[in-house]
């Protein structure tokens, strides 16, 4: 008689499931679909805040929580500022335009990306005589700030380097415009 014996087939099912359990979890962290949708979420947020500063008049603020040490236990937070707080003070965080809900981002959240992660191994934004900050602020004029004790200073630098690994995207906030692109 030919065939596959119980043995046989259970043996070559076992090995096709050890290297579907190895495989899969490394396709979908590395599908650029899913790693490009989370860089926009990002980037959407940071040019809603920049948006609503100028629309309203007040400052906005988006804190980029690289390492969990924010109490709000988002990655992502659009805020509006509080002026008379030390060093500053969220006011109240914005609510998105679509959804009505807080506008916080977690990165981890499986609808965006398995493993996807803020990957600066230093605060992402710096500024001109106060150092470096998880927090950027933008004036009404929609330009990138930091507000301290009422002082407003400059943006230096600011950099969100986001991945999982196999894939990265950089993005950036121009110090004088306020514009924000991915490379």
């Amino acid at each position: 008689m030919r065939g596959l014996s119980l043995l046989e087939l259970t043996v070559v099912v076992a090995i096709l499931a050890i290297v579907a359990a190895v495989a899969l979890p490394q396709l979908s962290a590395s599908d650029p679909a899913r790693v490009d949708l989370a860089t926009e979420r990002v980037v959407a947020a940071l040019r809603f805040a920049r948006a609503e500063a100028m629309r309203t008049g007040k400052f906005h603020g988006v804190v980029v929580d690289r390492d969990n040490s924010d109490a709000t236990g988002k990655d992502l937070v659009v805020y509006q500022l509080n002026r008379d707080g030390s060093p500053f003070g969220i006011d109240h965080i914005v609510l998105h335009p679509l959804s009505r809900q807080p506008y916080d981002l977690t990165l981890l959240d499986v609808n965006i990306s398995p493993n996807f992660a803020i990957t600066n191994t230093a605060p992402v934004f710096s500024f001109d005589g106060v150092g470096s900050s998880q927090h950027v602020h933008f004036s009404p004029a929609g330009t990138p700030v930091y507000v301290s004790n009422g002082t407003t200073y400059r943006l230096f630098s600011g950099y969100i380097y986001l991945g999982t690994g196999e894939r990265q995207k950089m993005i950036s906030l121009d110090p004088v415009t306020g514009r924000v692109s991915v490379q």
